[in-house]
């Protein structure tokens, strides 16, 4: 299972425009190179352990709109919770 770093790492890695034409993929790409794009990813998800208002809105509308099931409602809370976050403004 890949965690959470790499997957934010890698998704980094595929967005950086600075390095995008010419670019070996992920699998093939320098350990450095990776090593950077993991360091901005833990960045991105020790931010993240502060919820916005507009995060935490999210989800409690979302959570509450069922119950407690053993995870879907808290999957669908928590997806609400960072659908919240991409639209704030920067």
């Amino acid at each position: 299972m890949t965690t959470m770093i790499e997957r934010v790492a890698m998704a980094i890695y595929a967005k950086n425009a600075a390095a995008a034409l010419g670019r070996q993929p992920w699998a093939k790409a320098q350990e450095a190179s990776k090593d950077v794009a993991r360091g901005l990813a833990r960045a991105a998800l020790e931010e993240m352990r502060e919820p916005t208002e507009g995060m935490m809105m999210g989800m409690f509308d979302a959570m509450s709109e069922g119950c407690f099931d053993g995870g879907g409602t808290q999957r669908y809370g928590w997806e609400a919770a960072i659908n919240a976050a991409l639209k704030e403004e920067s």
